[in-house]
């Protein structure tokens, strides 16, 4: 397991792609938004659950994975790991990961950690709030994987067929809307 730490998220989403890419290369379209990733193989984007905070990431790789009991939002997608590839995390891509070469199920796993505020401990109000996201990424070595909602919360809007190649029909948008 590898646990880089807190990252801020600015954009919504965090991102996994190769080192030699400045910046992951994301043409978020409508579909993409409502299925909660943006995928082409070898790079993947996540939605985040709040468009800017703090993320807590962990990175595993592992030879299966246990779906957590407090993931809001879990997601797994095809990836394909090549030859002496490193991995970013975008919005922090100075730091690499090394993934050994294959193909991959990338599970993307995500939930809210909650907190009591002292102030509200003290006037015996003990109600959780929410102070920042998590998130687990496992690299399981696996081929023929598709890609499939896990765990749906009510910020998705997914179709039933998830789309994992460009449409040629539809333009990308600018913008991604916040979510």
């Amino acid at each position: 397991m590898i646990l880089p730490g807190k990252i801020e998220i600015q954009f919504g989403e965090i991102s996994v792609f190769p080192v030699e890419f400045a910046a992951p290369c994301h043409d978020w379209t409508e579909d993409d938004v409502a299925q909660g990733f943006c995928w082409n193989g070898t790079q993947v984007a996540f939605l985040t659950l709040q468009y800017e905070g703090v993320l807590e990431v962990t990175i595993e790789i592992e030879s299966k994975f246990e779906l957590r009991r407090d993931a809001i939002r879990a997601i797994q997608v095809p990836i394909f790991i090549r030859e002496d590839f490193d991995v970013a995390i975008w919005p922090n891509p100075k730091t690499w990961y090394s993934i050994p070469e294959g193909e991959y199920c990338l599970v993307f796993q995500t939930g809210l950690k909650p907190f009591i505020s002292e102030s509200r401990k003290k006037q015996g109000d003990f109600t959780a709030q929410w102070e920042h996201m998590w998130c687990v990424l496992t690299f399981i070595r696996r081929d023929k994987v598709k890609a499939k909602i896990l765990r749906q919360d009510g910020k998705l809007n997914p179709p039933e067929q998830l789309f994992t190649v460009r449409p040629s029909r539809k333009p990308p948008i600018r913008r991604r809307p916040s979510h």
